[in-house]
């Protein structure tokens, strides 16, 4: 999970640099239009790092309590039968996620990323 972060947000960063670049090529400033496509864009990424990173939580989630992965459907594999165990520890997980987001959102800043302010 950590690897993606990171991973992605390089990415972002040098896409960042890229845009800023073709930006400023033709006069050395953003005009309005390139600021606009610089925020659509910054959101878009946000979105797709966002929903990467909850995949890739709940698959290691399914592989903690379960001990295999998932199909690539997300299905359980032949043979696997979960039991009460794996279905309490599940919800349980749910509700430690969902108590993590409003955490998150109200205490973390990522600092090296210049689109995250706070």
């Amino acid at each position: 999970v950590l690897t993606c972060f990171f991973g992605i947000g390089f990415m972002f960063m040098v896409g960042g640099s890229v845009r800023n670049y073709i930006a400023k090529a033709d006069d050395n400033k953003q005009d309005e239009y390139e600021k606009l496509w610089e925020k659509f864009t910054e959101e878009t990424e946000d979105g797709a790092l966002c929903l990467t990173l909850a995949h890739l939580c709940v698959q290691a989630t399914r592989l903690r309590i379960s001990g295999t992965l998932p199909l690539p459907g997300g299905q359980v594999p032949p043979g696997l039968a979960p039991t009460a165990s794996d279905a309490w520890c599940l919800a349980f997980s749910g509700l430690l996620y969902a108590a993590f987001i409003p955490i998150v959102d109200l205490c973390v800043r990522v600092k090296f990323l210049t689109r995250f302010k706070g």
